[in-house]
C-alpha cells in the first residue's frame, strides 16, 4: 500500500525514456521508479530495517530471564 508522496524533477530524456518503458512494460511511471529505487538501494534499505529489528530482538532478550530453564526438559521434548 503507498502511504508517502513525494515530487521528482526528471530531464526532458529521463522521462520519455522511463515513459517508454512504463508502457513497454505496463506499468506507471511510479512503479518503474520505485523498482529503480528498490533495485539501486536494497541492501541499505534491508540492511537498516534489519538494524532495527535485531535492535528490537537484542532488547526483548535482556527482558528474559534464563536462568531458570531446564535445558535438558526442553532438549527431550522437542526430541519427541
Amino acid at each position: 500500500m503507498l502511504t508517502r508522496r513525494t515530487n521528482l524533477l526528471l530531464t526532458n530524456a529521463d522521462y520519455l525514456g522511463l515513459s517508454q518503458l512504463a508502457k513497454k512494460e505496463q506499468v506507471s511511471l511510479g512503479q518503474i521508479i520505485r523498482n529503480a529505487i528498490k533495485f539501486t538501494y536494497r541492501h541499505q534499505l534491508t540492511s537498516n530495517k534489519n538494524k532495527q529489528v535485531l535492535s528490537k530482538i537484542d532488547a526483548l532478550a535482556k527482558k528474559v530471564n534464563t536462568k531458570q530453564l531446564d535445558y535438558r526438559s526442553l532438549v527431550t521434548e522437542g526430541q519427541k
